[in-house]
């Protein structure tokens, strides 16, 4: 299962959850039924509707 890694200044990856989790209130990972692949999920705040658009 992927997890927060710290990424070498040089490396080419690596920061792609360390991303999710500076621009998502909250994020996890679910495996699959039948153990085959993952679900990687995250929950993103929308700004505030307005009623001025």
């Amino acid at each position: 299962m992927p997890g927060q890694e710290s990424a070498e200044p040089d490396a080419e990856h690596g920061r792609g959850l360390i991303l999710v989790a500076a621009l998502c209130e909250t994020w996890g990972v679910v495996p699959r039924p039948g153990g085959r692949g993952k679900t990687v999920w995250a929950v993103v705040a929308a700004p505030p509707l307005t009623d001025h658009g």
